[in-house]
């Protein structure tokens, strides 16, 4: 495809199926960063395209194949994301809190949002890891809780059960990043 000479585009939003394809392509003719990507990702390497790292709001799925695993998640440097994920289980959720509480110090407002879709109610046994792990974390409602960091914010999670009809149970489950005098609910 051929675009004309100095062709210059100011994208805010962007939806696509193949990141790396569409990288190559517009990255050179961008006048700015895409605010808002939502991408169907294909490989693990798609989380390596500077588009979708550098997007402050990003939504993220996989087309149901169940290969966005927690690794690819803690590496997001985005400010907001929406994931859909498969087949994750509380040890893999666990993963991403440990990071965030003990690791990565991440932006106050950075938000995280999980949907995902499984045969068994898991959101007591997230909860009872939450505390088993950090003592300091706290009950903030119902199924909330908030765990200090060691960067001197908190992390808000909160999980809700969506109501839907087709699966047993489907979860978002929700991180965010707050100033420690703000531990309310999410």
């Amino acid at each position: 495809m051929r675009f004309p000479i100095g062709l210059r585009l100011n994208v805010k939003s962007l939806v696509v199926s193949n990141i790396q394809i569409e990288q190559e392509i517009l990255r050179p003719l961008l006048t700015n960063t895409v605010q808002r990507i939502h991408v169907l990702v294909e490989s693990a390497g798609d989380f390596e395209c500077a588009m979708l790292k550098d997007a402050e709001i990003l939504k993220v799925h996989d087309g149901g194949t169940g290969f966005i695993r927690p690794p690819m998640i803690i590496n997001l440097t985005n400010l907001k994301a929406n994931i859909d994920v498969v087949n994750w289980t509380v040890e893999d959720f666990m993963k991403v809190v440990r990071n965030w509480v003990e690791v990565v110090k991440k932006k106050v407002g950075t938000s995280y949002k999980f949907t995902l879709i499984l045969e068994e109610n898991i959101t007591q046994h997230l909860i009872e890891s939450i505390n088993e792990q950090y003592g300091e974390a706290k009950e903030i409602g119902d199924l909330s809780m908030t765990i200090p960091t060691k960067y001197g914010s908190s992390i808000n999670v909160s999980i809700t059960i969506l109501d839907y009809s087709y699966n047993e149970y489907t979860y978002e489950i929700k991180f965010t990043v707050v100033p420690k005098e703000l531990d309310l609910p999410v």
